[in-house]
């Protein structure tokens, strides 16, 4: 079986004009690129730019932030929840995005409030986003973050609560980073592998995937993805840093990058 997945760049702060276009796609931060609730006219001097960039824009992250805006508890306003999905849908369809990714620490359980109701609130909000992800024709990456607070800390906590939410477009996203954090194995992510649309990787310490020990753990990543037919994209979240010294190089970085990524893929 062949390793034919892609591989993205979120860029949250990598400049377009300076990227390397050897990736295959970018992750766009929804609230700070597409931002729902600011005017049409930011957005499109936002597009414009995501436009000019050359690259396919694929997948977001990002879904929701700023206004308090959460799925659980007191704060999660279902009528805000539906505003926010009902501007960005239209415009995430319009640069072609295909899966959003969604942080899992929109989804905890506030102290003193029930775990019953939090769920509730959750299963709510997965809805919210199901009903428009299913109008265009998209799918929810739900993220599990390894937070203890949250509904769903773990992957496979993560799987159980898509398959409660029972809607075909809400899934879930395997990001290495807080795998590593849980000490869960990897062999997770042979668990119902039809739930999952969405990857994220780094290096370690908070850096670029080719930065750090984890190569063993992208050639094992990889090896499961191959296993499992995954034919998504695998996006490099993470902070940047200089490999060589001095400020930022923003071609070079990410031009390392994403050779290192594709050589080991493509390794037999």
């Amino acid at each position: 079986m062949s390793r034919n997945f892609t591989f993205g760049l979120l860029c949250d702060e990598s400049p377009l004009d300076k990227i390397s276009k050897d990736w295959d796609y970018l992750e766009v931060p929804n609230s700070l690129m597409i931002k729902p609730f600011e005017c049409n006219a930011v957005w499109q001097e936002e597009r414009s730019k995501l436009v000019a960039s050359g690259f396919k824009c694929r997948t977001t992250s990002h879904y929701m932030q700023f206004f308090g805006m959460k799925c659980t508890g007191p704060n999660y306003d279902r009528e805000q929840h539906r505003m926010w999905a009902q501007r960005t849908f239209p415009r995430m369809k319009e640069i072609g995005i295909e899966v959003i990714g969604v942080f899992g620490n929109k989804f905890f359980v506030p102290e003193g409030y029930s775990k019953t109701k939090a769920m509730d609130d959750a299963i709510s909000a997965c809805n919210v986003m199901a009903d428009y992800a299913d109008e265009y024709g998209m799918l929810i990456a739900l993220e599990p973050m390894a937070d203890l607070t949250t509904l769903w800390p773990r992957y496979l906590d993560g799987i159980k609560f898509v398959k409660e939410v029972n809607r075909q477009s809400v899934q879930i996203m395997a990001d290495l980073n807080y795998f590593y954090k849980l000490e869960q194995p990897l062999e997770d992510i042979y668990t119902n592998p039809e739930w999952m649309c969405n990857v994220h990787i780094a290096g370690s310490g908070g850096a670029q995937p080719n930065v750090g020990t984890y190569e063993p753990n992208f050639i094992k990543l990889f090896k499961i993805l191959e296993d499992i037919g995954y034919k998504r994209g695998v996006t490099a979240a993470c902070p940047w840093v200089s490999t060589k010294g001095g400020d930022l190089d923003w071609a070079y970085e990410t031009d390392v990058t994403i050779k290192y990524l594709k050589n080991l893929r493509d390794k037999k």
